[in-house]
């Protein structure tokens, strides 16, 4: 499309300021009309005539209730960090539904949201039940954004993870920035089993994809436990100043698992809160522990 309506000689031909300039008022023209393939692969050929796309790149890889939307709001606070949200979610019609996209048009399409200004770092969410269900692997992303940073946001304790997908099904809240004290509710013991496998699974084969990658490991219970120096180390991790950081949102229900899970003790009994815990191992060579 660059080539096509000569932005490409039209970028080339001017300063940079001007370029920028220029590129800020084309792309703000293009507006509503996002959805449409000719403009998403015209915004990555600008992208990639500026040089915009290959570097300072970083992805957010968590998983469902694992305090992701607190990190991308933390990561927010930074002002040389821009993180999207979860760019695979079908509710984040950018450049169309990634529900209906094919590899190609996925790997365009994430490529196409990580288009930045220089000296910025742009990242974004993805969820590893998304890798599981979409026809886009994370060697995709690794690939197609040029060997991004990734910093991989999991939760220990499988059973609050399960627990806070339970609570917010059940109360059709999501998140807050009121904290509350809901009833307890009953879960299915073999639906939890079956979740915990899963989790375990696409963390197994997440983990693999990452073998060589840059990588910062930081778990759930860290961050919540100590926001500042878990972000630091994060902003550490991409070479950033630290900056103070706040969130609007809270704990939805922060009382003990034992009063939120009203068969607790069949749990507790069956020998499933410790035994599917999750300790993700740092088998990059690149690495970084929290």
């Amino acid at each position: 499309m660059a080539r096509l309506l000569g932005i490409d000689s039209v970028l080339r031909d001017h300063t940079p300021g001007v370029r920028e300039f220029l590129i800020s008022c084309w792309m703000g023209a293009i507006g509503a009309a996002r959805s449409n393939r000719f403009v998403q692969r015209g915004v990555v050929q600008v992208g990639r005539t500026l040089g915009w796309n290959a570097q300072r790149n970083f992805l957010l890889l968590g998983a469902a209730r694992s305090g992701t939307t607190l990190l991308v709001d933390y990561l927010n606070c930074h002002p040389r960090i821009r993180c999207r949200s979860e760019i695979l979610n079908p509710h984040f019609e950018v450049y169309g539904n990634p529900r209906k996209m094919d590899r190609n048009r996925l790997r365009l399409h994430v490529e196409a949201n990580f288009v930045k200004r220089p000296g910025i770092w742009a990242g974004a969410k993805i969820l590893t039940y998304q890798l599981d269900e979409m026809e886009v692997s994370l060697g995709d992303l690794l690939e197609v954004l040029c060997r991004p940073a990734v910093i991989v946001l999991y939760r220990q304790e499988v059973i609050e993870q399960f627990m806070s997908l339970k609570m917010a099904e059940h109360t059709s809240v999501w998140h807050s920035t009121k904290s509350g004290r809901a009833c307890p509710i009953e879960a299915d013991l073999d639906e939890f089993v079956s979740f915990a496998e899963r989790e375990h699974r696409m963390w197994k084969t997440s983990v693999a994809a990452l073998a060589g990658a840059d990588v910062l490991y930081l778990s759930y219970e860290q961050l919540a436990a100590d926001p500042a120096h878990s972000m630091n180390k994060v902003f550490e991790f991409l070479e950033l100043p630290a900056v103070g950081v706040h969130s609007v949102f809270v704990k939805l229900n922060p009382q003990p698992l034992a009063e939120r899970l009203a068969n607790y003790q069949t749990f507790a009994g069956a020998g499933l809160l410790a035994s599917t815990q999750l300790e993700l191992p740092r088998c990059s060579a690149a690495s970084h522990a929290a």
